[in-house]
């Protein structure tokens, strides 16, 4: 198959991601689900998608016993976070099923990502 090779003790393979960065307060200090999901294809979506990653962030109000820490306020409109979700296995699933992904190379992975790959964020 293309994008891989057997070598002594295994397969060699590209490792592909989703690298997720976003606002760790982005919420207005309300957790939040970041998820992944593969669907049919960008011209006929479907309901029917398969959750493929999902990321959970936890934030609260920055508050002291004696109320708001103004510091710690203007310090969280900075914050940043990143989640780093490896998608290589469920990408040779795919490909192992024939699911439109006859090969791994860089090309095929990223233009087959950008036609089945959506994403949701949903408040906790």
């Amino acid at each position: 198959m293309g994008g891989m090779a057997t070598i002594e003790g295994g397969l060699f393979i590209q490792d592909y991601a989703f690298s997720i960065r976003f606002l760790k307060f982005g919420s207005r200090e309300v957790p939040f689900w970041i998820r992944l999901y593969l669907g049919q294809d960008k011209e006929n979506p479907t309901p029917v998608m398969v959750l493929i990653a999902e990321v959970y962030n936890f934030s609260q109000q920055a508050e002291t016993e004696k109320g708001n820490c103004g510091n710690c306020k203007s310090l969280q409109e900075e914050v940043k976070s990143t989640a780093y979700i490896a998608i290589t296995p469920v990408l040779l699933n795919l490909a192992r099923e024939g699911k439109k992904l006859g090969f791994l190379t860089k090309e095929v992975v990223l233009e087959y990502l950008r036609d089945h790959v959506y994403w949701s964020v949903t408040k906790v």
